[in-house]
């Protein structure tokens, strides 16, 4: 088992190479799904780093290991914060 999850691992972690990062604005259902999809693909080029929650009580959480850093009026201090960690999202999606 240990050795089926490393390969899996490796395998994600090669996909996610040359992927262009991405903001996601909304924490709902269809943001979920857009997550699964571009982490599922293995030929997508998007890589979600983030997502703009559009309710306050989903800062601070995960969906599917993409973390909600800010509301949608907080657009250019979240990207402060990516920018902090040497990510620089090419594209919004809304």
């Amino acid at each position: 088992y240990r050795m089926y999850r490393r390969q899996r691992q490796d395998r994600r972690e090669l996909r996610r190479t040359g992927r262009s990062p991405v903001l996601i604005a909304g924490t709902g259902d269809e943001a979920d799904a857009l997550i699964a999809r571009l982490n599922r693909d293995a030929v997508s080029a998007l890589e979600p780093v983030a997502l703009l929650a559009t309710k306050p009580r989903h800062l601070g959480e995960r969906i599917q290991g993409v973390p909600v850093l800010g509301g949608l009026s907080e657009l250019e201090g979240v990207l402060g914060q990516l920018e902090m960690r040497a990510v620089r999202p090419r594209r919004l999606i809304v």
